[in-house]
Formats: structure tokens, C-alpha cells, sequence
């Protein structure tokens, strides 16, 4: 492993681990006004959720993870902060998201992936076809 790896391993380790300790102050004040949020906070304390569903530090939590619902105004924010440090598709920014839970995250993955300029711009079957076109069009031109 070269010098370069380890320090690339010790950002995505930071990236990876660091809290957003401001997206989860202004999560707690909207959560008062989400209704998945409410709803299931009731049913936690009424004791008709799931054994998967729980309360922790004013967070719903599911399996461990926090509660985040679709109807969430900071979802975005977060799909963009687990996705900004690198640009590196759905895998691993699902794996920065593993500390949240929505039903849909996969998808929601997926689409944002999908909708990054940045991240379309570079895939690596675009850039193949990219060199490959460049290639063919050197051969019709004679230049080979």
C-alpha cells in the first residue's frame, strides 16, 4: 500500500465517521413537525411498534440507526454531504449513510448518483467510450 492509499484511507475514515453535528440539531427541531416522526413516536410509546423501533436522545431509531422520512427538508442536505467528499457512486455513499434508516434510501441513492453531473461525467464506462470513439475516428482519419 502506497503513502497516498493510507492517507485516502484516513479522509474517507473521517468522512466516514465525523457526525454532522449541525444537521442533526436543525433534524430534532423539524422532527417535532414531520408526521412519520410524530407518528411513530406514539406508537413507540404506546408499545405497538415493532421491537426494530426505539427513542434514543429524542431521535426515533430504527435497528440503531436514526429515523430519517422522506418528507425530511434536510434529506437532501445529507444525500449531498454523504455524497460530496468524494464522488465515488452509490456503494460507498450508502455506507456514509449506514448511521440513517429510510425505506427508500437505496433508490434515493441511486437517483442522486444518477443526477450528479460530476459523477456521470466520470464513469468509467463513459470515459471507455470516450477513448474508444477517439480511436475509431483516428483509424477513419488514417492516423493509425
Amino acid at each position: 500500500m502506497c503513502r497516498r492509499d493510507e492517507d485516502s484511507d484516513r479522509a474517507h475514515a473521517l468522512a466516514l465517521y465525523a457526525p454532522e453535528f449541525a444537521i442533526f440539531d436543525d433534524f430534532k427541531k423539524e422532527a417535532d413537525t414531520l408526521q412519520d416522526i410524530v407518528d411513530k413516536r406514539r406508537e413507540i410509546a404506546d408499545g405497538t411498534a415493532s421491537a426494530a423501533w426505539s427513542m434514543v436522545d429524542g431521535f426515533v431509531m430504527h435497528r440503531g440507526r436514526v429515523f430519517v422520512p422522506s418528507a425530511s427538508s434536510l434529506l437532501p442536505q445529507l444525500l449531498g454531504t454523504a455524497h460530496s467528499t468524494g464522488h465515488e457512486g452509490a456503494q460507498k455513499m450508502l455506507h456514509r449513510l449506514r448511521a440513517t434508516y429510510n425505506p427508500h434510501t437505496s433508490r434515493l441513492v441511486r437517483d442522486y448518483v444518477k443526477g450528479c453531473d460530476v459523477c456521470q461525467r466520470n464513469k468509467t464506462e463513459h470515459l471507455q467510450q470516450d477513448f474508444y470513439s477517439l480511436l475509431i475516428s483516428e483509424a477513419r482519419c488514417g492516423r493509425t
